[in-house]
């Protein structure tokens, strides 16, 4: 852990800061933004408190459900941008290499198996919703997702 964390940040002592964040592909929101993590040494040290927000970073964790999912997350970002308790600068452009030798396996309820390229979405996320396959985190047999 650097200096500047251990002696600034978790102590508080600091009226603005520039950090950066790396996350993973499916980020737990949780400790980042909910009002419970807002002790110190902990990720919410911007005191960001709103129940609203609370409710739906559990809902988020608990739904498999790739659209309510989604829908639960704009309705968070939402609650952010407006409280703004982060100003967001900039996200920087990175490069992704993918071996076209990896594909969707699909398998559907009778037990057809399709094979579907990964393709970059218009932000040039590779983004994928799978329903069959060993390669994505254990989700219920319906819906399995990932993205890169």
């Amino acid at each position: 852990m650097s200096v500047f964390i251990k002696e600034r940040v978790n102590k508080f002592d600091f009226d603005a800061l520039i950090l950066g964040w790396q996350m993973g592909i499916e980020p737990d929101l949780y400790q980042i933004w909910h009002s419970s993590q807002t002790n110190p040494y902990q990720l919410n040290f911007v005191g960001f408190r709103n129940q609203e927000a609370d409710d739906l970073i559990v809902r988020i964790r608990q739904e498999y459900d790739h659209e309510r999912q989604a829908s639960f997350c704009h309705r968070l970002h939402e609650i952010i941008a407006f409280e703004q308790p982060y100003t967001f600068l900039y996200v920087s452009k990175w490069s992704a290499i993918l071996d076209k030798r990896i594909v969707i396996k699909d398998v559907d309820s009778q037990g057809k198996v399709a094979y579907r390229k990964i393709t970059p979405t218009k932000t040039g996320n590779y983004t994928f919703i799978s329903t069959g396959g060993s390669n994505c985190r254990k989700r219920p047999p319906s819906v399995r997702r990932a993205s890169f």
